[in-house]
């Protein structure tokens, strides 16, 4: 019964130090991104997102389509605004939100331009 005892004991110490020992590292990548990271806008996502936009002066990353077609409620986005995030990972999420397939749909529909089917007869956009 001890055994069990001490077997469980040492797992939870196991569990709280590399619960413990992520938040350190989290904290000091954290720290890194602050001080001494500097994230740009890479020219290649140009190429991979089609209606991003940079602008060199202001430094901001724009969604072309959301600014055309977004409505007021849509154009609350960051990327109507202007964003900052210079992550790849700020661009994914905006090309599969909500708002951006909207716009995208009004988009398609602007130029006449059939959205394709999905296999299972389902409208994809």
């Amino acid at each position: 019964m001890w055994r069990v005892i001490k077997d469980d004991l040492e797992f939870q110490l196991q569990e709280r130090w590399i619960h413990y020992n992520n938040e350190q590292q989290r904290e000091r990548y954290r720290k890194y991104d602050a001080t001494r990271r500097s994230r740009n806008f890479v020219q290649n996502w140009k190429f991979e997102f089609e209606w991003v936009y940079y602008d060199t002066k202001l430094k901001v990353m724009t969604c072309t389509t959301c600014i055309k077609y977004g409505t007021e409620e849509d154009k609350k986005s960051r990327f109507v605004s202007g964003n900052t995030n210079f992550k790849r990972l700020a661009l994914v999420r905006h090309q599969r939100s909500q708002v951006h397939r909207r716009c995208e749909t009004r988009r398609i529909a602007d130029l006449g331009l059939c959205i394709p089917a999905a296999a299972d007869g389902a409208t994809t956009a």
